[in-house]
C-alpha cells in the first residue's frame, strides 16, 4: 500500500501521523501543521508537473510561434541559448517534466493529458438551455488553435 499523497490522513474520523518509524494519532495542533503544509504544497493546475515529456511540446511552435510575440527580439538575439533553456526561462518545464499549462498550450495532444482540455459549444433552437440543441462542436487543439 502507497502513503497517501495529502495529508492529514483520516481514518475513522481520528487524523493519523507519522512520527518517525510509527503512527500516532495526531493532536488538533499536530492536524492543523499537517493541514497548513499541505495547503503550502498545493500549486495551480496549470503549474503542476505532468508525467509527460518534453517531446510532447511542440517545440517548433514554441520557438517561432510564441517566443518571437512573447519576448522583445533583442532579449532573443543577446540568449542564444538553447531552445531547452529558452523553455525553463519562461519556466514551461519543470525539472524534465512539463507542466500541465504548458502541455494545454503547446503539447502535440494535450486532451491526452488532460481530458477535459477542450471546448464544447452548444447551439439551441431557442433562449433556453431546456430547448433542443440545434449544432454542437466540440474543439480539441492546442488552446492558441482553440481560441482563434
Amino acid at each position: 500500500m502507497q502513503p497517501p499523497i495529502d495529508t492529514p490522513t483520516r481514518f475513522q474520523g481520528r487524523v493519523w501521523g507519522n512520527v518517525g518509524p510509527t503512527v500516532q494519532k495526531a493532536t488538533p495542533g499536530e492536524e492543523r501543521e499537517l493541514a497548513e503544509r499541505n495547503r503550502v504544497a498545493d500549486l495551480p493546475f496549470g503549474h503542476r508537473t505532468s508525467t509527460a515529456s518534453l517531446a510532447d511540446l511542440n517545440q517548433v511552435r514554441i520557438e517561432f510561434n510564441f517566443l518571437p510575440k512573447e519576448v522583445p527580439q533583442e532579449v532573443l538575439e543577446q540568449h542564444q541559448g538553447t531552445l531547452d533553456h529558452r523553455l525553463r526561462s519562461i519556466r514551461l518545464p519543470k525539472g524534465d517534466r512539463p507542466t500541465q499549462g504548458a502541455l494545454i498550450a503547446f503539447g502535440n495532444d494535450p486532451w491526452f493529458w488532460s481530458p477535459g482540455a477542450y471546448m464544447h459549444f452548444l447551439g439551441f433552437d431557442g433562449d433556453k438551455v431546456t430547448t433542443p440543441i440545434r449544432t454542437q462542436a466540440e474543439l480539441k487543439s492546442q488552446l492558441g488553435d482553440v481560441l482563434q
